[in-house]
């Protein structure tokens, strides 16, 4: 048996935000310390939502809008996950 769901990851980021706003949300390797140890950064979900938000305006006011298709080339890095 298959379940569809309306939901997508837009409006389950929206509510983890609301309901989790200073939780982490994406935790990335940033680097190493002096001692060689990985360090970390990361987003909370209310960073998360700021972020893709900011940049879909961003992607609106190039003429990019929802259902075009383009290709990203971007690192793997926070920015990654909030464009994605």
């Amino acid at each position: 048996m298959t379940v569809r769901s309306s939901a997508n990851i837009a409006s389950r980021l929206l509510e983890s935000a609301e309901v989790s706003p200073w939780q982490r949300a994406v935790v990335f390797p940033a680097g190493r310390d002096r001692a060689g140890r990985v360090t970390y950064s990361h987003l909370t979900f209310r960073q998360l939502v700021e972020e893709t938000d900011r940049l879909a305006r961003g992607l609106r006011r190039r003429g990019v809008g929802p259902g075009m298709r383009m290709v990203l080339m971007v690192r793997p890095s926070l920015e990654f996950i909030s464009l994605t």
